[in-house]
């Protein structure tokens, strides 16, 4: 019920933007999770908007915010293609398919530098780029850039959440 909980979303993010300021660090968070709901709801477009909006706006010390928003947003793009998929534009979709790769390769270099230890955001990127390289024929046995993301998800979610959790079953 995703399109429920958006206008308590959107309430909190703006209590938060009124309390604390248009960009501060709560109202980022808030951003976020409005964004998340947005593309639950299946509004891409939308999500995509708010999430180009708070990676112009994140602080730069909050990594974790800016390589959250743009995981984020690699995925809105994802969605989008499939969306363009649907409606017969083979350009865009592949226009858009790639927007959502390069966000997630860049998520990967801002985690791999980043002092700041990320494990599920990490996982979850992993996830995302192996199933991007799987859809562009990578994902040869062993050693096919799918294959190697995939493990690397895997080993994440197991040893991040263990192994019950819902993503890595």
């Amino acid at each position: 019920r995703f399109e429920d909980a958006l206008l308590p979303l959107e309430r909190a993010m703006d209590l938060a933007r009124a309390q604390w300021g248009e960009h501060s660090e709560l109202a980022v968070e808030a951003e976020l999770q409005y964004a998340w709901c947005l593309g639950r709801a299946l509004r891409h477009d939308e999500a995509r908007e708010i999430l180009e909006e708070v990676l112009a706006t994140a602080p730069d010390e909050r990594v974790d915010l800016r390589a959250y928003a743009r995981n984020r947003l690699g995925q809105a793009w994802w969605e989008i293609a499939n969306h363009r998929k649907d409606e017969g534009e083979p350009a865009g979709e592949e226009e858009a398919r790639s927007k959502a790769g390069e966000l997630w390769q860049e998520t990967e270099a801002i985690l791999d530098g980043s002092e700041v230890e990320l494990p599920a955001l990490s996982a979850l990127n992993d996830l995302d780029l192996g199933i991007y390289y799987s859809t562009w024929r990578e994902l040869e046995a062993g050693g096919g850039r799918a294959e190697i993301y995939l493990e690397r998800a895997y080993q994440g979610y197991l040893n991040h959440f263990g192994p019950f959790h819902p993503e890595l079953i």
